[in-house]
């Protein structure tokens, strides 16, 4: 339903994704749904041609359809904040741009729940992994048995607050799955910048589901609505070690300020900073950059944990430029080895 006054807004984040963005607008225009809704896309000064395919759908659907071209490059997070800014649905809904939504209904079974229950401020969905290389889906950790009671009709937000922060299930929440209200989101940018405007932040959606569990109850839909696509270049699959190290340094920060704002007891993050901190010392390693090794015992002091043997080795075998070369080609000899048999 086209209106100047939607209840619902769905945000579409997207940068340089001209081969998969009219698949994920197309996705979100194929929703049943009564109530007014707006599509707001969040064009990050694409240099491709995302920016004319938006344009053009826009121009389609001029009710529905608001494109914000930014006149430069935010970043991922900055551009997806500003869109909750300037959102004018009580409730947001998001689908990046290169995934798409594979249940019609998806925005009324939402909406339905939110607006009849005041308590609730999030309600998500099961979703399942996409391979567009082969066209082919797999099943996500929400259709485990093994994590059901996460997931849950109705569960207590706060109950959820360490699991997420924790990072019990990644995900435990897929934000691309989620509606949820935007005052609570509006009021916790403005009562905690730092953890929605920190230049070093790497993802949006763990520090918004976060505050989302601590002002409500969060409800959870079976059916699967999304197709998460996986690729290289997906946030959290990056394949330079370079960029996967700044992606999960980011992370562990994250967790590091959230265990602060909610009070979170040391020891439930303990095991997550540990194993956290190994995967930053490998990453380190293979990216055999000296400032990454001061980085990641800089977080080791800041996290205050006792560190795995894994992570001693590879401080150990970085400790000069000769012995970490060394050692590398060492690695990379073991690992041609083993593919050889």
């Amino acid at each position: 339903m086209q209106t100047n006054h939607p209840e619902i807004t769905v945000i579409v984040a997207t940068y340089n994704q001209e081969s998969t963005i009219a698949r994920t607008i197309d996705s979100i225009l194929e929703q049943k749904c009564t109530v007014p809704y707006e599509i707001l896309i969040a064009d990050d000064c694409s240099t491709d041609r995302t920016s004319q395919i938006c344009h053009n759908y826009s121009e389609l659907y001029p009710q529905l359809i608001r494109h914000i071209r930014r006149d430069h490059n935010l970043g991922l997070v900055p551009n997806y904040i500003t869109s909750i800014q300037e959102a004018n649905g009580r409730f947001i809904a998001d689908c990046a741009g290169d995934d798409f939504w594979i249940c019609p209904s998806k925005l009324q079974q939402q909406y339905d729940i939110l607006s009849k229950n005041s308590k609730i401020s999030l309600v998500h969905t099961a979703w399942q992994y996409f391979n567009p290389s082969k066209n082919t889906t797999s099943p996500s950790q929400t259709l485990s048995g093994k994590y059901s009671n996460y997931f849950c009709k109705e569960t207590c937000g706060k109950d959820l607050i360490v699991p997420i922060v924790a990072h019990k299930v990644k995900p435990l929440i897929h934000l691309c799955t989620a509606m949820y209200r935007r005052d609570i989101v509006i009021k916790a940018i403005n009562t905690y910048p730092d953890l929605f405007r920190s230049p070093w932040l790497t993802c949006e959606d763990i520090q918004i589901t976060t505050v989302l569990a601590a002002c409500g109850n969060i409800a959870y839909l079976p059916e699967i609505t999304l197709n998460y696509t996986v690729t290289p270049n997906t946030a959290s699959n990056q394949q330079l070690p370079q960029t996967a190290f700044s992606f999960y340094y980011g992370i562990i920060l994250l967790t590091k300020l959230l265990q602060k704002t909610y009070s979170i007891p040391y020891n439930d993050l303990d095991s997550f900073y540990r194993s956290s901190i190994q995967h930053l010392a490998k990453l380190m390693f293979n990216a055999r950059e000296p400032k990454l090794r001061y980085k990641t015992k800089e977080l080791i002091s800041l996290c205050n944990t006792t560190i795995s043997a894994p992570t001693k080795l590879y401080l150990a075998a970085s400790t000069n430029r000769v012995l970490w070369n060394t050692t590398w080609q060492l690695k990379q000899l073991v690992k041609r080895l083993k593919k050889w048999h």
